[in-house]
């Protein structure tokens, strides 16, 4: 029994063995400087704090031949190579925490990879293949894409822009300028601040806004076979033309004027005009339904 239980405690520590390798190592860094992160697959934390360090903690990958941590100037860049930049195969990835200054400008990359950042007062541009993006504290302007993971945002100020091809995004920011899009699932939107310029569009997904806008504002909304919801608060100063294709409906939550309906094709429009009209909302769906309202 004894020489079974020594087998088996033998094999769990061979199977350890072949794990990845464990990192922790740190580096001095610009307390304002750059961080870039490019990981193929695992998952990446990164956290910021109020020393002038870049520390790297957790596990290599596997197949990693080396791992990078170096600083050039004020950039420091952190990267796993792998024998091969496919990401298939039972490895787990890299899974490492890394806390830089919380001052820095942070840009990651990863094929396979979840990404989590947080409290991070610089630029922000995060990229990912087939892994979620979830970021929350930022103070700054944000770059967030995934291919076919979801986005989550908090945090965000300035111009923030996040795009998602078969994910959905959901953002909590206090920006000026946003740009959200995403193919195949829905965007929502809560913003805190006065937006002067807004993009956003969907193909198959719901589009869901809310927001203040700026004296000036222009917003530009679509979607193909999805909803448009855009609820606003404060005063109104704005000139609204929302148009739907064949099938489509317009609510109109902002006034007692009702929508054209063509007769033939009954497709939708209406032109709104509301106090000194100084803002520009356009909005238009296919098959969906436009809605404004107040918020």
């Amino acid at each position: 029994m004894k020489r079974l239980i020594l087998l088996v405690t033998g094999l769990s520590f061979s199977a350890l063995a072949l794990g990845g390798e464990v990192v922790d190592k740190q580096l001095d860094a610009d307390p304002s400087g750059e961080v870039v992160i490019d990981i193929v697959r695992g998952a990446i934390t990164v956290v910021g704090w109020d020393r002038a360090v870049v520390h790297v903690k957790g596990e290599r990958d596997e197949k990693s031949e080396e791992f990078i941590f170096a600083r050039e100037g004020n950039v420091i860049r952190i990267s796993d190579e792998l024998k091969s930049r496919r990401s298939g195969g039972d490895a787990s990835g890299t899974h490492i925490t890394v806390q830089v200054p919380r001052n820095s400008s942070v840009e990651m990359e990863t094929v396979s990879a979840n990404q989590d950042v947080r409290e991070i007062n610089g630029v922000v541009r995060l990229d990912s293949v087939s892994g979620a993006i979830n970021a929350a504290g930022l103070e700054r302007s944000a770059n967030l894409a995934s291919v076919s993971g979801d986005i989550t945002l908090k945090g965000g100020s300035g111009e923030v822009r996040v795009d998602s091809v078969s994910g959905n995004v959901k953002v909590e920011i206090n920006a000026q300028r946003l740009q959200a899009e995403s193919v195949s699932g829905d965007v929502e939107v809560e913003n805190a601040g006065m937006l002067q310029r807004l993009d956003a569009s969907t193909v198959s997904g719901n589009l869901l806004i809310r927001t203040a806008l700026a004296p000036e504002a222009e917003a530009d909304l679509e979607s193909v076979s999805g909803d448009v919801d855009l609820e606003l608060r404060g005063e109104l100063n704005v000139r609204f033309n929302l148009k739907t294709g064949p099938g489509g409906d317009i609510e109109n939550g902002l006034s007692d004027l009702r929508p054209d309906r063509e007769r033939y094709t009954g497709a939708e429009s209406l032109e709104l005009r509301l106090g000194q009209g100084g803002a520009d909302v356009d909005a238009s769906v296919i098959s969906g339904t436009i809605t404004i309202r107040r918020q």
